[in-house]
């Protein structure tokens, strides 16, 4: 795995919860100066949060 998957699948670990306090502060460092990882967290995270129930709500309420 080179250095940019690694930060891609800290990035979706993040998004799970699953980060240990290490690879948080690796990864909040890395954030700090990689723009493209940092809106793939932020994207991973909104996915996240849809499909933990928002996404759930807005299909439920649709009408044939």
């Amino acid at each position: 795995m080179n250095e940019e998957e690694y930060f891609e699948q800290l990035c979706s670990n993040s998004a799970d919860g699953t980060l240990t306090d290490s690879e948080k502060q690796k990864l909040e460092e890395h954030l700090a100066e990689c723009p493209s990882c940092a809106a793939l967290k932020e994207d991973l995270e909104q996915m996240h949060s849809m499909l933990a129930g928002g996404g759930r709500n807005r299909a439920a309420g649709r009408t044939a």
